[in-house]
């Protein structure tokens, strides 16, 4: 497992789609990841991946993160949607496109730090085994959101 760049943002909005009954299942990170998505998950706030890199690269990336600092952005979340996962999980996430001041952050980080940007644009809202959790709040998110919203980025 490497290291992840994440763009964060006001997580009562995402919080708010989520009713109380699936809450306490909420986990955001996939199978597959080689770490404890438990402890994880209780850290990693609703996120999206910006960019990774290996253990290995470390040394390389984490001073010049250090020297990013982004001006405003925003995403715009467009929708949600259902996949089939690693180890056979489901995973719950919200589309996002790009919105003001977003490319900005992009071009700053691929100048600084030279490295490409997650092309799949998301934030994930649930993973897991049981397809019986994931599909009932994919609807319940589907039903009750008003498309599209906007999140401001407040931080890397």
């Amino acid at each position: 497992m490497g290291h992840t760049l994440v763009a964060r943002f006001d997580e009562d909005k995402i919080r708010a789609l989520i009713p109380e009954a699936f809450s306490e299942r909420i986990n955001k990170i996939p199978f597959g990841r080689n770490c404890d998505r438990e402890a994880s998950n209780k850290v990693l706030p609703y996120h999206m991946t910006i960019m990774h890199w290996s253990k290995e690269e470390d040394s390389q990336y984490l001073p010049k993160m250090s020297m990013i600092h982004p001006s405003a952005a925003s995403i715009s979340v467009c929708g949600a949607g259902v996949f089939n996962a690693e180890e056979g999980s489901r995973l719950l996430y919200l589309s996002v496109k790009p919105g003001e001041g977003y490319q900005a952050i992009i071009e700053m980080l691929e100048g600084e730090v030279a490295l490409n940007t997650s092309s799949f644009l998301h934030i994930t809202l649930a993973v897991d085994m049981d397809h019986r959790y994931i599909d009932p709040l994919y609807s319940h998110v589907i039903d009750t959101t008003e498309f599209p919203f906007t999140l401001r980025i407040d931080k890397l």
